[in-house]
């Protein structure tokens, strides 16, 4: 049977963590970041495993949509100068609480994610 991988994430200028228990995703604290589209602004919880695509926002986007993620503790951002390989959109860049990254891309329904050690 597979077992599901969760990564702890933390910001990559403060080095808070990004973990928030009070609102989980796939059964596991969420990852909690400060995001933006257009001049709105909400917080959105991915899921820690890695992987999944499932996510809960306090707002809507739709497909296509690139969403701009922060630090919800110092509210630094998290897009790197890197660009998705398969859409071309940016990427956003967190530090794993154990070692690495792991980044993901910023355009809503693009599954485009990558784990470096």
């Amino acid at each position: 049977m597979p077992r599901n991988i969760t990564v702890e994430l933390k910001c990559r200028y403060c080095g808070e963590s990004l973990s928030d228990e009070s609102h989980p995703v796939d059964g596991n604290p969420g990852i909690k970041l400060k995001a933006s589209l257009g001049e709105n602004s909400f917080f959105v919880w991915l899921s820690s495993v890695f992987g999944s695509n499932n996510l809960q926002s306090e707002a809507q986007f739709k497909k296509g949509d690139i969403v701009e993620f922060a630090c919800p503790h110092c509210s630094a951002p998290q897009t790197s100068n890197k660009k998705c390989d398969v859409c071309g959109a940016p990427v956003a860049l967190f530090k794993l609480t154990d070692g690495g990254k792991v980044r993901v891309c910023t355009r809503s329904g693009c599954k485009n994610i990558w784990l470096d050690f």
